[in-house]
């Protein structure tokens, strides 16, 4: 199956080329590893994913060259093999809208964190120290300081 997509160079002019996206090996083994872990109750992965009813668009479960497309379309090709698949909101289906191509750095900050790890209340948000770092621009360490020694500035509950 191939689609046609219009590439502009420099100059504006465009250029028509045709992709083959049945050669995408890669987003074939994407698309199937998505839906082992959303759809096969068997996957290893199944309890993280489809058993907590996170599910892919109908219309790419029904036919894979869609999903293909849109990927190519919408999204881009993946930069180099370092980036994965990822859903934006992490809590969100595999759909439309909610894809991008992320690192693994992207990636990890786009986890659910266990409750045993989300130990910090900031602003009505359940969070990790490390979380809490992230979002106030600051180091661990001082999360560290501010949690033995208390601040005026943060209303921060360390659970």
């Amino acid at each position: 199956m191939f689609i046609e997509k219009e590439l502009k160079g420099i100059d504006g002019v465009g250029d028509t080329v045709r992709i083959d996206i049945m050669a995408r090996n890669y987003l074939s083994n994407i698309f199937h590893n998505i839906k082992n872990r959303c759809l096969n109750k068997e996957c290893l992965g199944y309890d993280s994913y489809g058993g907590r009813g996170i599910t892919i668009h109908q219309e790419w479960v029904d036919d894979c060259h869609l999903f293909y497309k849109w990927i190519v379309e919408n999204i881009g090709e993946r930069p180099d093999k370092s980036f994965s698949l990822d859903r934006i909101n992490n809590n969100g289906n595999y759909e439309p809208g909610n894809l991008r191509w992320a690192t693994p750095s992207e990636q990890a900050l786009n986890r659910r964190a266990s409750k045993s790890t989300c130990n910090v209340i900031y602003e009505g948000e359940r969070m990790s120290q490390s979380q809490l770092a992230r979002k106030l621009g600051m180091s661990r360490q001082r999360v560290n300081q501010i949690k033995n020694r208390g601040s005026d500035k943060y209303t921060i509950a360390f659970l």
